[in-house]
C-alpha cells in the first residue's frame, strides 16, 4: 500500500520498474523500494544512513546515492545489478545531492554536498573507477542537466551554474 511508504525523496526508472527512495521517517532505516505497476515491494533498506537522496540508471544498472544529516560526514553510492547490491563509492561529505546520467560523457555523474562532482566512466558498457572531475566549491548542488545531444553538462549549485562544454573540454562558470 502506497499510504506505507516513508517519505519520498528519490525517484528512477529501469526498465518496466519504477525505483522509489525514501528517507528514514520514523523508522530506523531508510529505503529503496519498487514498482513494477502492479504492486511496491522493499527491495533494500539501509540503516547506516538517514535518506536515499538520489536515484539513476544507466546500463541496466541501478545506483543509489545515500546520505546523512548536516554534519553527518558519511555518503555512499551502491549499485543494484542482477539482484546484487554493491558499495561502489564512499565519502566523508554529509550526503550525494544528485546522479545523473550523462550521455555527453558516456558516464554516471555524482555531486555531494559540498560541491564536488565526481564521474563513474565507461568503457562501452562497462563500469571502470570514480574520480573527482571538479569541485564548485558551493554548499549545495540543486541540480544536474545533460545535454541528450552530447554536447555540454550543467550543474546548478548555490553559487552559480557551472557548464561542462565538448566543445572545449572543460568547465566554465
Amino acid at each position: 500500500n502506497y499510504k506505507l511508504l516513508k517519505p519520498i525523496l528519490s525517484l528512477a526508472s529501469l526498465g518496466n520498474d519504477l525505483f522509489i527512495g525514501s528517507s528514514k521517517g520514523v523508522t530506523t532505516e531508510c529505503t529503496i523500494y519498487k514498482y513494477d505497476g502492479k504492486k511496491i515491494s522493499e527491495i533494500k533498506s539501509f540503516s547506516a544512513y538517514d535518506k536515499v537522496t538520489s536515484l539513476a540508471a544507466k546500463e541496466f544498472t541501478l545506483f543509489a546515492g545515500l546520505g546523512g544529516e548536516y554534519a553527518s560526514k558519511s555518503s555512499a553510492v551502491y549499485s543494484y545489478y542482477n539482484s546484487t547490491w554493491t558499495q561502489t563509492l564512499s565519502s566523508n561529505f554529509d550526503s550525494v545531492e544528485t546522479l545523473t546520467r550523462s550521455v555527453h560523457r558516456n558516464s554516471l555523474l555524482a555531486t555531494f554536498r559540498g560541491g564536488q562532482v565526481w564521474e563513474l566512466s565507461y568503457t562501452g558498457s562497462t563500469a571502470k573507477t570514480w574520480s573527482k572531475i571538479y569541485d564548485t566549491y558551493s554548499d549545495h548542488v540543486h541540480f544536474v542537466y545533460d545535454d541528450p545531444s552530447g554536447l555540454y553538462v550543467y550543474v546548478s549549485t548555490d553559487n552559480g551554474i557551472y557548464g561542462y562544454f565538448k566543445s572545449v573540454n572543460g568547465v566554465k562558470k
